[in-house]
């Protein structure tokens, strides 16, 4: 039996419990626990012994810090990476027997732009490397742990792809009011992290049981993936030079089984905890009837703190238009006063229109701009497959990419990597047939592997105003009659058409019909039509 035959089986599984805090007595001042691979393996053999007496499926290498930016930080040479990998997987094949071996993959130590100074190139090959030892050392799982950043925990995901096919856990860590520290929710976070390639989703450490309880609970109804919980033994506190933590096995015990009663398929602990507490949390929990989940599938995008739904009942998602002739011809003053101004007006993304942009434009750096500036969610539509991986690999959410039907195969696949949102273009001319360019879309959705049209979204590019020679309000009802019976997302593209609409009220009245049929769910503006666009909606609500 493989880890993703056991997560078939309706059983909950015990990963361990804490590696770092059990090593720490042993440590001198200031040495990382991944010293003692090669120093002490007999130490690490014998927490790893502690939880395997106790009857855990799982058990984590004391590999944690493990990667070169952490270890050169600790003052150890970087030619000892390799080994101390290496030996943290053996020391823990050399103990268990029927258990699994996760490979316990952390943090860099360092921030990733635009909040620090490694670059997104530099952390994947970081990660790509520590990880690329371990699944050569016989590694049965891969665990990424104790990510504050969602970008970060993306970017550690991807790599573990790009290396390996191990199965691969991603946990996201949560202060006590249930985000990051860098502001993301538990929903967020589940929304983004499921959209991997990766098999178990959830969280660990920071906080305690209870609080987990609470992130578990905000999580769960999310997501189709197995989700994994590992809480510390409470918030750490000094006392008399020690590190203590508050919570006994006992709490802990009856904690943990109420997160896997809420639908947790797994269940471990991170800091403070002990071989007693994973024995009480094992004892307490093993009895637990693995319930069949319901489930509130969430299909959009998201930036680094909220997800944008297709299926919103309120309003229209809101996008704006920014492409490279505009981005290029204008001062990043004023675009960020226009992004100020977009934020403020409670736009849902931004459109970056890059089809046919040469890949001299850096779109990665435009990309951590923008999140510096708005935290609003980021489309991309382009046929250049790195400036796409470029800019993908910065979003800090989840994005929304756009396709034609003619890209070449890399483009898909590297938004597919990443775990964007796809959707698909239709070029609106008058000769247009749309129905068959849906039916075109629907039979690429069924070559690619798409199952449920409400996955995807379909763009519809409308031409300038005076090129427009049809009658909008049919066209919609076109598009409204096809929704009937092809049931996908539709954003339309106004971008050009507002732009060259010198009579707003014309505009906020076609806007109000839009809003009013219910035939779309978003459109996409320039900045000149998004004060049009919040007009028709007042007229609406005073209507009503």
């Amino acid at each position: 039996m493989n880890f993703r035959e056991l997560l078939k089986e309706k059983k909950l599984i015990f990963f361990d419990g804490a590696m770092g805090t059990s090593l720490q007595p042993y440590l001198p001042p200031g040495s990382p626990p991944e010293i003692l691979n090669l120093t002490s393996p007999q130490r690490v053999k014998e927490v790893h012994l502690s939880y395997l007496k106790k009857g855990v499926d799982v058990i984590e290498t004391n590999t944690f810090g493990a990667n070169r930016i952490k270890l050169d930080k600790s003052g150890l040479l970087s030619n000892k990476l390799k080994e101390i990998n290496y030996n943290g997987v053996k020391i823990a094949k050399e103990v268990a027997s029927s258990q699994f071996v996760g490979v316990s993959v952390g943090p860099l130590g360092s921030l990733i732009q635009p909040w620090g100074d490694i670059t997104v190139n530099q952390a994947l090959e970081v990660f790509k490397e520590q990880i690329e030892i371990v699944a050569e050392a016989g590694a049965d799982l891969i665990v990424i742990e104790t990510m504050a950043s969602l970008k970060e925990a993306k970017i550690a995901a991807v790599a573990a792809r790009k290396v390996c096919t191990l199965p691969v856990v991603c946990q996201l860590t949560f202060e006590e009011k249930g985000k990051t520290l860098f502001g993301t929710d538990a929903r967020t976070a589940v929304f983004a992290l499921q959209a991997l390639d990766v098999d178990v989703v959830g969280a660990n450490c920071s906080v305690g049981p209870k609080e987990m309880f609470f992130i578990a609970k905000n999580m769960i109804p999310f997501t189709v993936k197995p989700l994994i919980f590992q809480p510390n033994a409470g918030r750490a506190y000094l006392k008399d030079g020690k590190t203590l933590f508050p919570v006994g096995p006992d709490e802990f015990s009856q904690w943990m089984r109420e997160i896997a009663q809420e639908g947790a398929r797994i269940i471990g602990g991170c800091c403070g905890t002990t071989s007693a507490h994973i024995a009480a949390m094992i004892h307490r929990a093993k009895d637990v009837f693995i319930p069949p989940k319901k489930y509130s599938i969430l299909r959009g995008f998201s930036s680094r703190t909220r997800v944008y739904s297709f299926e919103g009942k309120d309003s229209l998602l809101l996008g704006v238009n920014l492409s490279s002739p505009f981005i290029q011809r204008e001062s990043l003053d004023k675009i960020s006063d226009l992004l100020s101004f977009v934020a403020e007006k409670g736009c849902s993304f931004l459109n970056l229109s890059l089809r046919g942009e040469n890949k001299k434009f850096d779109v990665g750096r435009f990309v951590n701009f923008i999140q510096q500036s708005a935290d609003i969610g980021i489309s991309i539509d382009t046929d250049e497959g790195s400036l796409l991986e470029e800019g993908l690999a910065e979003i800090e959410g989840r994005s929304l990419v756009f396709l034609a039907l003619q890209d070449k195969e890399d483009v898909l696949k590297i938004a597919r990597e990443w775990g964007a949102a796809v959707g698909f273009n239709i070029y609106l001319e008058s000769k247009v047939d749309i129905e068959k360019e849906f039916e075109k879309i629907i039979e690429k959705c069924r070559q690619i592997g798409v199952k449920n049209l409400r996955e995807i979204a379909i763009k519809i590019d409308f031409p300038p105003l005076k090129k427009c020679n049809f009658s909008l309000k049919e066209k919609i009802l076109e598009i409204k009659k096809i929704k009937s019976h092809i049931p996908t997302n539709v954003i339309l593209n106004l971008d050009k058409l507002s732009e060259e609409v010198a009579d707003l009220d014309f505009l906020e009245e076609f806007l109000l019909e839009l809003i009013n049929l219910h035939s779309v769910e978003g459109v996409i503006l320039n900045f000149t039509g998004i004060d049009s666009y919040f007009s028709a909606l007042n007229s609406l609500k005073e209507f009503e």
